[in-house]
């Protein structure tokens, strides 16, 4: 089982879809210098997904959700509905454009994929941007199972999810190879 974000992609990924969803608000509001607002908001969204993280399962749309709604009235940005979603939708239409693997996953992934190993991806980003961030990669044909927080109905490190990818595979949790701190 592979983490998407950080083990199969760079975290570079995630800064750039970051910074394109809060351009989106700074577009609208020029009054709002970047340099007050990012330390605002990467803060914001560490309590979110603590706060998230402590009520056992969230989709990642509302995690970025509470991290925005944080921060923007603070510095005078009316934070509406239709704001809010262009902000999130910018976030995955970035990430989805700019997503690469990194080269070395492909290595390992084919030769995984040509010993007959059962692979999975268990990720927290909601549903359908996993699908998308998996295509976008070509990492499709490496993995038997692509399982996101939304489909489990469970968050990392819950055991939830590990679980049911383990059923998915048919695999018993003896037979998982297990590395990293709290690797499954």
């Amino acid at each position: 089982m592979f983490d998407m974000t950080g083990t199969l992609h760079p975290q570079t990924h995630i800064a750039a879809a970051a910074m394109a969803s809060t351009q989106v608000v700074l577009d609208r509001n020029p009054h709002v210098a970047p340099a007050d607002c990012l330390p605002l908001l990467r803060a914001s969204m560490q309590d979110s997904f603590g706060v998230h993280g402590a009520a056992g399962y969230s989709l990642m749309r509302d995690v970025l959700a509470t991290g925005h709604r944080g921060v923007w009235p603070q510095l005078g940005v009316a934070l509406d509905d239709a704001l809010l979603t262009d902000v999130l939708d910018a976030f995955e239409t970035t990430l989805v454009t700019v997503i690469e693997p990194y080269m070395s996953a492909i290595e390992v992934l084919a030769t995984i994929r040509a010993h007959g190993i059962a692979t999975a991806i268990v990720s927290v980003n909601d549903e359908q941007l996993l699908q998308d961030c998996v295509d976008a990669c070509g990492l499709r044909p490496y993995f038997d199972v692509v399982l996101s927080s939304e489909a489990a109905r469970s968050c990392k490190p819950e055991p939830g999810m590990f679980e049911l990818a383990m059923r998915a595979l048919a695999v018993p949790a003896a037979a998982v190879m297990r590395t990293g701190e709290n690797a499954y």
